[in-house]
């Protein structure tokens, strides 16, 4: 079942799903945004204003959103086309999140 924008503001509201800072839902989903904190394979992350990514350079980088789900919920994360038509590839597994 997919919920609904209401019932997810509901669940947010209750602190059954927890989502750091406060979310941006629409659309059936919570809205996530890349931070500035960039990384590479050692998951040592560091803070910069931008990044310049050099051809055929791997990059990770973490959201600004920290989401919470109990362990009765799962999520799906689908990425945003505009990004991704501008190569970046937010997500290179499953889309499924548990």
């Amino acid at each position: 079942m997919i919920l609904s924008t209401a019932s997810i503001k509901e669940l947010i509201d209750k602190k059954i799903l927890k989502v750091e800072p406060e979310a941006i839902v629409e659309e059936c989903a919570i809205f996530m945004h890349l931070s500035s904190s960039f990384g590479k394979k050692d998951n040592e992350f560091t803070e910069q204003k931008e990044y310049t990514l050099k051809p055929k350079e791997f990059i990770l980088a973490l959201t600004r959103e920290k989401i919470t789900l109990p362990k009765d919920y799962a999520a799906l994360y689908d990425g945003y086309t505009y990004l991704a038509r501008e190569g970046v590839i937010t997500h290179g597994g499953s889309m499924f999140i548990h």
